[in-house]
């Protein structure tokens, strides 16, 4: 949990909203607004440098959501995921739901800062209808394989591959089952950008493996939003912050954070805190 937190707060618009929060810009009863009350009472964003209390934050975030009510085996994805839910809740007021885009409702600074919407193209090999399926999402989620990059996966993410046989889908416009070309397409890319590096790979229906493949990423790589988005445009993204995972368990593990302050980047390892 706190590497997640370390990286979110190593952005400077996300740390100044939260500080819009404390001072009693939002007012709702969501589990995070509790979680951010409880920081603020503990006089985090009341001073320059505040120190927050790590038993105590882990025993309150408990108390709010039973599921992170264990200090070992919390998934960092998962607690991100249930943080971002949470704080779109908060400041909106409407319970988030990822299926119920709409493309006309004007976006939080929550969805400006991390949403991305993808698009699950589909287009029909005999009347070439084309039908997008556009879903919110907070992490760009990418498979992971051996020897490879950052930019090979995500051309892997928006490749087109080819639905046939048994995979064929039903095509509205030819009222029947028809090959079909699937694809996903980014069509709003947020100003912060997400990355989820998949890594647990399910071997059959009970066990999962941890893949622990070296994957290269560039300090910084631009990604662009393919056409029927409503924002056509590319953005070119900085690296900045970590999250690492570096216990082969699944059950038990270890993250820390690797976070970039101006110039510098910080590995903050529970309460250490280094230059790196």
């Amino acid at each position: 949990m706190l590497s997640v937190l370390q990286c979110l707060f190593g952005i400077d618009e996300f740390r100044r909203q939260m500080m819009a929060y404390s001072n009693g810009k939002y007012n709702t009863n969501t589990g995070f607004a509790a979680i951010v009350e409880q920081i603020s009472s503990m006089g985090f964003f009341s001073r320059k440098f505040g120190v927050v209390s790590v038993k105590k934050f882990f025993n309150f975030v408990a108390q709010v959501n039973p599921t992170f009510g264990r200090q070992e085996g919390i998934d960092a994805h998962e607690f991100l995921q249930w943080i971002l839910i949470e704080l779109q809740s908060t400041v909106s007021g409407v319970r988030y739901d990822k299926a119920k885009y709409d493309p006309k409702a004007q976006p939080t600074w929550v969805q400006n800062l991390f949403e991305i919407i993808v698009g699950n193209s589909f287009r029909c090999l005999c009347c070439e209808s084309v039908t997008m399926l556009p879903e919110s999402a907070w992490t760009l989620s990418l498979d992971v394989d051996a020897n490879t990059s950052l930019p090979e996966l995500y051309r892997y993410f928006i490749r087109t591959e080819t639905l046939k046989l048994n995979e064929k889908k039903y095509c509205d416009k030819c009222k029947t089952f028809q090959e079909i070309d699937r694809s996903n397409k980014l069509m709003k890319l947020p100003r912060n950008l997400i990355v989820h590096m998949k890594r647990l790979f399910p071997i059959d229906k009970i066990n999962i493996k941890k893949l622990d493949y070296k994957i290269l990423f560039p300090l910084e790589m631009r990604f662009g939003v393919q056409s029927g988005g409503p924002f056509p445009e590319d953005r070119l993204y900085d690296l900045k912050g970590v999250v690492v995972h570096n216990t082969p368990g699944l059950k038990i593990g270890h993250y820390y954070a690797l976070v970039k302050y101006g110039d510098i980047w910080l590995k903050f390892d529970d309460t250490a805190i280094s230059v790196i």
